[in-house]
């Protein structure tokens, strides 16, 4: 029996069809009747969207692509902060090392003063006289250098974290809704304090005039102690990316690979580097390995170089010519007894610079968990640790395994669900049976 043209409406065809085409009709009468609002009130559309948001209107709509190119600045600034939130003070921090080319010691201890104020504050606010092409600039970086990383960093911690705890991730860490707007923003201030730490004391930082390692206690006596974590939790995931590209090239950029063609001479020829052996597990405290010395350097690259391995190369002879742009070994030694994080530096901090943090230390001042709505406040998981008391202390005093599913970021409701309440009480102990 054929068909009939009443039949033919209902078929599967003829409702995809049906129903794309509403789909998109109602798509153009929402597009229609933002254009046909009032100005002002496309105005405050444009003021209130995040970046990727703002990004996809402007593109989208002629007519609100004209009102933002009318205003861009301020636009600009208004998405910076709605995006960041407080973590627009180290974003513009980034940005003020980013553009200029060399920092001289005052310069630079005025700087690092000013962002320990503001960090103070918290809910700061971009300069008001700060010209769009400074927005411009820290617009893109978000963009290409930040926002990828965030749920790149959590995919990789929540796996760490289902394994530890026995059970699968709970959420598909693509979907830029999986996290909550607290563990994005705690993250992506964590991965803007990584990158100034980089900026500060990698290869390619301009400061003259001042050593690292006293640079490095400025920025760490800024922060909170979690926060601190926070950052080396990043430095750790991006050592971890590290540590496993040099196994992978080794061989590669050896200096007996017959590629390099040395002719017999004793010198090492350009691209070449003696990585180790493969598949040795990284010591953080070794202060004379050399294969540690060429991971923290390209560690300390900061986020282009990160993005450019995680998500731009495309082979192996594209991540071999890369590296080897890049290989330059560094000697901090971020979690050695001696380094920034051990425990006997920290104890030379504090009597060096001794803070408020560090009197509430030591008078033990009640800590409790405030709960997750200020992504500033300390998770529940730092409250668990030290029993709802004020701590001063981070980096050595704390498992790695901890640090590496990302503890200090999730918040209580992800923590209890998770299994990742018993896994840090598990581990924390552990560590206290150890010692």
């Amino acid at each position: 029996m054929g068909i009939t043209s009443s039949q033919q409406s209902s078929t599967p065809s003829a409702i995809t069809k049906s129903g794309s085409e509403s789909k998109e009709g109602e798509q153009m009468s929402q597009k229609i009747f933002l254009e046909d609002l009032p100005y002002d009130m496309r105005s405050h559309i444009l003021s209130m969207l995040d970046l990727p948001s703002l990004k996809a209107l402007v593109y989208a709509s002629p007519t609100f692509h004209k009102q933002y190119l009318s205003a861009r600045r301020y636009h600009l600034c208004r998405s910076l902060e709605e995006t960041l939130g407080s973590a627009v003070v180290d974003a513009y921090a980034v940005h003020a090392l980013m553009i200029r080319k060399y920092y001289s010691r005052k310069k630079l201890i005025n700087l690092l003063g000013s962002y320990a104020e503001r960090t103070a504050r918290r809910h700061d606010r971009l300069p008001h006289k700060m010209r769009q092409s400074d927005a411009v600039i820290m617009a893109s970086f978000y963009l290409r250098s930040v926002r990828l990383i965030v749920p790149s960093y959590a995919r990789w911690a929540l796996e760490d974290l289902a394994k530890n705890a026995g059970s699968p991730p709970l959420v598909d860490c693509q979907q830029p809704d999986s996290l909550t707007g607290t563990e994005t923003a705690r993250v992506t201030r964590a991965a803007y304090r990584f990158h100034l730490l980089c900026q500060l004391t990698g290869p390619q930082s301009s400061i003259i005039g001042i050593s690292k390692r006293s640079v490095i206690d400025r920025l760490l006596i800024s922060i909170e102690p979690w926060e601190v974590e926070e950052l080396f939790s990043v430095y750790q995931f991006a050592h971890g990316v590290y540590s496993e590209i040099v196994d992978d090239i080794r061989l590669d950029v050896n200096p007996a690979n017959p590629k390099f063609d040395n002719d017999g001479h004793t010198s090492t020829p350009v691209g070449a580097f003696d990585l180790g052996n493969p598949g040795r597990s990284t010591n953080l405290d070794d202060l004379v390995d050399d294969r540690e010395s060429f991971i923290e350097g390209a560690t300390l690259q900061g986020l282009p170089l990160l993005n450019k391995v995680l998500f731009k190369v495309l082979d192996h002879t594209q991540l071999v010519s890369v590296m080897q742009q890049h290989m330059t070994p560094s000697y901090i030694r971020f979690n050695s007894p001696l380094g920034p994080l051990g425990s006997a530096k920290q104890f030379q901090r504090t009597a060096r610079y001794p803070t408020e943090r560090d009197r509430m230390h030591a008078e033990h001042a009640p800590f409790p968990f405030r709960g997750d709505n200020d992504p500033d406040a300390p998770p529940l998981a730092w409250t668990i640790l030290w029993s709802n008391r004020y701590c001063n202390l981070y980096g050595k005093f704390i498992n790695n395994e901890i640090r590496r599913w990302g503890y200090i970021f999730w918040d209580a409701a992800r923590l209890e669900r998770s299994g990742g309440r018993k896994v840090l009480e598990r581990q924390w102990w552990e560590r206290m049976e150890r010692r």
